[in-house]
């Protein structure tokens, strides 16, 4: 018994030493490059999170990180730590060469605030290989083809007009929701079109918005973050904009992608972070497959980014599927392989990602801390049983995956390859703990042409369920019957309550979208000016959309009570100040209703040192009789030079109310008063640099 005790004590000893040693140390959640991936950028950042906040003086000794590459040898690099405190982005100082392996070592020394050593790690990687020309010309062709799912021309092919929005009509509009219909043109049938508009468009077909954005635009929307985003073609990135339609922000994919970024899907939320994707074009033997052997592969690239713009996570479909995941539909023979296809993101409450993957017929959720996949619906890895669906997958080449505040999954199945090609709107209630997907809406548009001829749009689409409980159905890419909708809007009970068709073949949107959308728009900040001279300093902003009126503060930078106006137009002039002073300034809208905005970011400007002259300067004088007047205010201006001046009289609050040049060999003007109201007013002359402002009483 004694020499069982003394193992037992043993074994105790040992397993309280292997515990103690656990909860003392932590480890890296995520780790980017994948360890052991091939194919990675040249450009690639190296990134490390872990699950508690790090101490960032531990990351003051460079030791703690070696970076060596097999042909480009010791790299040095600089080190960012991501506003969540446990992601560090290390970006190498010059890139990585072509087919190399790299290699990582990280040593012991980073520390948790709490303390816990983070146990140090070694890993490699392998960087693509350089491409040809003749590879370079080859992913330039899949881009084209890929990005935007155009058809190949064909016979129908046809000349649109420049600059002209393509004719639609509504065919039914009966008690729709409320709500604008945003969307943006493009042509299949054309590939090359130069005349996308944004329409923003009410349930009659009224536009309130519509602009020729080239061949920009694509997708149109309002994202989560409550700011206007579209595609841009000619620079390759996302465009924010806010509610008076000016350009506020702009989003590209980094390590590597930037030109990549592809068009079909980008979000951002209320806190600014965001996901955006690209297509990875690589050269891949086929021949295991039947295929070529230099075949341009396209492959999945999803970036998240914190509101810093830092890169965050990265998963890439090299890393965690297989080229023969993609629907049997989907060629691996030829030249240009697309065996991923991803056209939607959408975070889920608990922060991960669901994607769809058009050419996998596959809706798919992933940790969106470590890339790896929580669960994957439809396609070849489906892990779901269907019930109610009439189709044993449920959809094929699917578009638009989104998710319902009741956690409901909804998406446009194309419907390509089925025995009967045809396109439908589903929605899903996912029990993700026993795998099943229970159809519990859906729907089809009834057949047109006199019931001979099947909705199916087979490319593009989208579906969205509106605050009324109707649903959107955008039909994506219809170009084989000229009576084919493009968008519907059905009751939950499937019954149309609206509809547009384009009167030519070919167009198309990418996605329609319905918002309730009435801003009171804050003026942008950029637009903000301010004008300043001796005597006057003027603000001025660019019109907010559906303002109505401003308030304007302004005040001393130094601090003090804000001096408020309320100004009619966009525009404010500033009398009296102190000299030689730096201010700020805000401004916000007054709307309808009763509404208004927020207030802009604060600007600032410096008044000027030289006060205005007054009428007994020696160059010349302004004299203003009679005064107080009640009819009309008579300017006399001794001494005259051969220069005109400008005579403009303010009221109280600083607007304009009456403005002239008088020319030059005329000394005296008079105005009009008999309209104005009783009060305080100030004529300023303006003669170069040397203003005269003389104050008259309105009777």
């Amino acid at each position: 018994m004694r020499i069982a005790t003394c193992v037992q004590r043993s074994f105790i000893i040992f397993f309280a030493a292997m515990l103690a040693a656990k909860l003392s140390c932590a480890q890296f959640a995520y780790q980017s490059p994948q360890p052991g991936s091939i194919d990675n950028k040249t450009e690639s950042l190296i990134i490390f999170r872990t699950d508690s906040e790090i101490d960032r003086a531990s990351l003051n000794n460079r030791n703690w990180l070696q970076i060596e590459g097999s042909s480009s040898g010791t790299h040095v690099f600089s080190a960012t730590m991501a506003r969540d405190g446990r992601t560090i982005l290390i970006s190498p100082l010059q890139p990585f060469a072509y087919s190399e392996k790299v290699n990582v070592t990280v040593g012991d020394q980073i520390r948790t605030m709490t303390g816990k050593k983070i146990t140090g790690t070694s890993f490699s990687f392998v960087t693509e290989k350089q491409p040809t020309e003749e590879e370079k010309r080859q992913r330039l062709l899949a881009r084209r083809i890929y990005d935007e799912d155009v058809a190949p021309a064909s016979s129908l092919k046809q000349v649109i007009e420049k600059d002209s929005l393509p004719s639609f009509k509504i065919t039914i509009n009966n008690n729709a929701s409320k709500g604008s219909f945003f969307w943006n043109n493009q042509n299949d049938l054309y590939p090359l079109w130069t005349n996308c508009h944004s329409v923003i468009m009410s349930n009659s077909g009224k536009l309130s918005y519509s602009k020729d954005m080239g061949q920009n635009g694509h997708d149109f929307k309002i994202n989560y973050n409550g700011y206007l985003t579209w595609f841009d073609y000619d620079h390759n990135q996302w465009i924010m904009a806010d509610s008076n339609f000016n350009k506020i922000d702009s989003f590209k994919c980094v390590n590597g992608y930037e030109g990549s970024t592809n068009a079909h899907d980008f979000v951002i939320y209320p806190d600014g972070h965001y996901y955006l994707l690209a297509y990875d074009d690589q050269t891949v033997d086929m021949t295991p497959y039947g295929g070529q052997p230099n075949a341009t592969v396209t492959g999945l690239i999803i970036q998240k980014f914190d509101a810093d713009k830092n890169l965050l996570m990265q998963w890439r479909s090299w890393d965690h599927m297989n080229i023969t995941d993609a629907n049997n539909n989907v060629s691996l023979t030829g030249a240009l392989v697309d065996y991923v296809h991803g056209n939607s993101l959408e975070e889920d409450v608990d922060g991960h990602l669901i994607f769809s993957q058009r050419s996998v017929c596959e809706v798919a959720k992933i940790n969106s801390e470590t890339g790896e996949y929580i669960w994957r619906l439809g396609g070849e890895n489906n892990q779901f049983t269907f019930i109610n669906d009439p189709l044993p997958l449920g959809f094929n080449f699917q578009h638009d995956a989104r998710l319902l505040s009741n956690g409901h999954l909804t998406l446009f199945n194309n419907g390509n390859f089925l025995p009967l090609q045809e396109s439908s709107a589903k929605e899903y209630a996912l029990d993700v703990v026993n795998k099943t997907a229970t159809l519990v809406w859906s729907y089809t548009h009834p057949w047109v042409s006199n019931g001979t001829t099947p909705v199916f749009g087979r490319a593009s689409g989208s579906m969205q369920r509106l605050n009324n409980g109707n649903t959107l159905i955008g039909w994506g890419t219809v170009i084989t019957c000229p009576t084919l909708p493009n968008a519907t809007e059905v009751d939950s009970l499937g019954n149309i309550v609206w509809e547009m068709a384009f009167d030519s073949l070919g167009w198309k949107s990418y996605r329609f979208k319905k918002y309730e959308w009435n801003p009171c728009s804050r003026p942008t900040a950029y637009t903000m000016s301010s004008v300043v001279k001796p005597g006057k300093i003027t603000l001025a902003w660019e019109a907010a959309t559906n303002a109505k009126s401003y308030i304007l503060r302004y005040r001393p930078a130094a601090g003090g009570n804000w001096t408020q106006v309320p100004v009619q137009k966009n525009k404010y002039n500033i009398l009296n100040y102190q000299t030689s002073t730096e201010y700020v300034w805000k401004v916000k809208s007054v709307c309808g209703n009763g509404n208004s905005s927020g207030y802009t970011e604060e600007r600032s400007f410096t008044s000027p040192a030289q006060r205005l002259l007054n009428e007994d300067a020696t160059e010349f004088a302004l004299n203003l009789y009679p005064n107080p007047a009640s009819d009309y205010l008579q300017c006399f201006i001794p001494g005259r030079s051969d220069h005109s001046v400008t005579l403009t009289v303010y009221n109280a609050t600083g607007t304009a109310v009456a403005n002239v040049v008088v020319p030059a060999g005329t000394n005296e003007y008079r105005f009009n008063i008999a309209a104005l109201s009783s009060g305080i007013y100030c004529v300023i002359m303006e003669y170069g640099n040397s203003p005269v402002m003389k104050r008259f009483v309105k009777e």
